[in-house]
């Protein structure tokens, strides 16, 4: 179950020795880009009432929390500096109208938009009503009315002297000095461990007002605990996962929007605070799940979008594929990777939990914890986007048998609570990844080889293309399959069952033969769905044979160079075919050879077009033997082309096999026409015919 793995994820993290400051950037959005231009203008107001009968009020001057970076001539960028910011964590509001107050505030930090400034200026009292429904939200925060008009007067008189240089945007903060609170005032040169400094009080000259990260970082679990309560809540229940007894609130809410329900209609109307009954959690359950979830989201990366087009193009049909690349994305895909050990008494180990959670905040970007640097500054990791889709790491230290991978793909808008969870791959080996990683590794090579031999026509983007193309595991199985089987056939691939040729073998056919029809001028595109064939054969007989390890399939097919080389450099007498696939391959390239020569002694002629598939006939396995094979010395001799003696002796023995494998054909005619299109649009090289050299343009 997904929540369980984000608690383990929470759990470790928590009881690590990582300070709270990483807990802080991994559960506020400091961190965040999006918090980028909100630090560019940072309004600290003190607020000194440890007297209970006054409040005494200050503005700090105002600070960039971090510089500007010229990034063009004309333009700069402004870069926040985290670990100061760290000392006012705040949320910036995922869903809803963000002008207006919503959810629990754990500590009095508050984003500012546009919009705010504009009321500040415009509306009497914006200042106060902008605070007050912002304070009632906030966590161990009580403010008399006065005590808050108090404070929006001394803001309202620094507003004028802001001058924006960016977005005009900015946060407030509350710097609330009194018994209990976060913030507290320290003579320079005191202890500051586990302390942040927020700047010098400008109510107590000399002194410094300081912010305990620990006082910080429990604000945020009591507030998350807070808005855990919409889905109902106990005062004395019992934990659905350690079975404590105590206050409990629903793991179903807005808070954690990537929790699906088990229900598929909607709750009537009012019973939404009946959710507590089915998963309820205790303050620490719900504070690991709460952190895990967080961590959840950051390690979210969003899907290749030129992937993410070919995953949902029409598998069937090349026109309607390209079409379909050409149009806008209508569904941003996400994906995120979880991984955890096998048996959490791994992580026992304070020393190698301390090295997990550094490994966690190296993949979601974060400065790495101070305290692990020393122990792991040279961890190794595996990239596995080409197998997942997404940007996913793996450190070498996962990459064992005492690991499991979890892959989550979904899609939607978080902030709206409308969430698609397209897949759940869970209990994936880490090296079944690597070894998938492999393999597509290896089609790069093979494929290359055709390319560095000439047989490849296209031009050098669109061969590069092709390279990251086949090298991704997404893609190959979407292009083998169709939308319809993409996450059943990834979970099948992760899991090591066997992967079927028979959809993917009609497939290519139907594309291929489409092609076809239209050459000469499709032979580009032609050899682009033979790169894609080559590969996808390859990858699923390499699969099924290293790691699905299927007994008693078909035998895989060889690569593109073997089979070029047994079509015309095995003597003629000893040449003969093991499996379709070779017959297929062989007809293709020996009927490209022919046409060659055709095309020189016709005027510049397509053999298939002109003498195969005329008045609308269907190239078919039959009319490639009795046709395009059977026909060649009567056309040679009728035309007067000049054709090679060897040519009509490999095309003889070739119409032997499909005396040999008529029955294989005859179930096998999608696998025979596939074949027979990759050997045609491989059978000449580049500098073999100069005449017609002309450039692919932007294919």
């Amino acid at each position: 179950m997904l929540s369980y793995d984000l608690m383990r994820i929470g759990r470790v993290i928590r009881g690590s020795s990582v300070a709270p400051t990483d807990i802080l950037k991994l559960v506020s959005d400091v961190a965040s880009n999006q918090a980028r231009n909100f630090l560019a203008k940072v309004i600290i107001v003190e607020v000194d009432k440890r007297n209970n009968k006054s409040c005494d009020v200050a503005v700090l001057p105002i600070r960039e929390c971090g510089s500007w970076v010229a990034e063009t001539k004309k333009r700069s960028v402004f870069v926040p500096d985290v670990n100061q910011a760290l000392a006012f964590p705040f949320i910036i509001p995922s869903g809803g109208n963000p002008i207006h107050a919503q959810g629990i505030y754990p500590v009095a930090a508050y984003p500012v938009y546009e919009r705010h400034f504009k009321d500040f200026n415009d509306k009497e009292g914006g200042i106060t009503a902008y605070l007050s429904s912002r304070l009632e939200r906030t966590i161990d925060i009580n403010l008399e009315p006065d005590e808050i008009s108090k404070i929006a007067s001394s803001i309202k008189k620094v507003l004028p002297g802001i001058k924006f240089e960016g977005k005009k945007l900015g946060l407030m903060v509350l710097a609330i000095i009194q018994d209990d609170s976060p913030h507290f005032l320290i003579k320079p040169g005191a202890d500051t461990d586990g302390y942040l400094i927020l700047g010098n009080s400008q109510l107590n000259p000399g002194l410094r007002i300081a912010v305990d990260t620990d006082k910080l970082l429990s604000n945020f679990w009591v507030a998350k605990f807070v808005e855990g309560e919409a889905g109902g809540h106990k005062d004395e229940g019992i934990c659905s996962i350690c079975k404590k007894s105590g206050a409990v609130v629903s793991a179903y809410n807005k808070a954690l929007y990537w929790l699906p329900t088990t229900w598929e209609a909607p709750l009537s109307f009012g019973r939404d605070k009946d959710l507590v009954e089915s998963i309820a959690l205790c303050t620490e359950c719900y504070s690991d799940l709460t952190l895990g979830a967080s961590v959840f989201s950051k390690m979210s990366q969003e899907l290749d979008r030129v992937l993410t087009k070919e995953v949902f193009a029409p598998v069937a049909s090349p026109i309607g594929k390209e079409y379909s690349l050409k149009g806008s994305i209508k569904d941003v895909i996400y994906g995120s990777m979880v991984t955890l050990p096998l048996d959490d008494r791994i992580l026992d180990d304070k020393e190698l939990a301390d090295e997990w959670v550094y490994s966690i905040s190296d993949i979601i970007g974060g400065d790495t914890p101070l305290d692990v640097i020393g122990r792991k500054g040279t961890s190794k990791t595996r990239h596995l986007k080409n197998i997942t889709g997404f940007e996913a790491r793996l450190p070498e230290e996962w990459d064992n048998e005492e690991f499991r991978l979890t892959l989550i793909y979904f899609s939607g808008d978080p902030g709206k609570l409308n969430i698609h969870l397209r897949a759940v791959i869970s209990d994936v080996l880490p090296t079944t990844a690597s070894h998938l990683q492999e393999i597509c590794e290896e089609l790069r090579e093979q494929i290359q080889e055709i390319i560095d031999d000439g047989y490849i026509m296209l031009s050098e983007k669109s061969i590069a293309r092709k390279q990251r193309q086949i090298s991704t595991l997404p893609y190959l199985l979407a292009t083998a399959y169709g939308p319809p089987y993409v996450w059943g056939s990834m979970e099948k691939a992760l899991k090591r069952e066997p992967l079927d040729k028979t959809l993917f073998y009609k497939n290519s056919s139907s594309r291929m033969t489409q092609l076809g029809k239209l050459l000469p001028d499709s032979i580009f595109d032609l050899q682009q769905e033979t790169i894609d064939y080559l590969a996808i054969n390859q990858f699923l007989s390499l699969y099924n044979s290293n790691l699905a390890s299927s007994k008693g399939g078909e035998e895989g097919m060889k690569t593109a160079m073997e089979l070029i080389s047994a079509t015309w450099n095995t003597p003629v007498d000893e040449l003969q075919f093991e499996t379709l696939d070779e017959l297929g391959f062989a007809a293709g390239q020996v009927v490209q050879r022919f046409g060659r020569s055709y095309y020189a002694g016709t005027n510049k002629k397509d053999y298939i077009k002109h003498r195969i598939m005329t008045f609308g006939t269907s190239l078919t396995p039959e009319v490639i033997h009795h046709k395009a094979l059977g026909r060649m010395e009567e056309y040679a001799a009728m035309l007067g082309l000049g054709v090679a003696p060897d040519v009509f002796k490999r095309a003889a023995v070739v119409s032997m096999g499909f005396v040999q494998f008529e029955d294989e054909i005859k179930n096998n005619k999608d696998r025979f026409m596939a074949a027979f299109w990759a050997g045609y649009s491989l059978g000449r090289k580049e500098k073999d015919d100069e005449s017609d050299s002309n450039e692919e343009g932007n294919n």
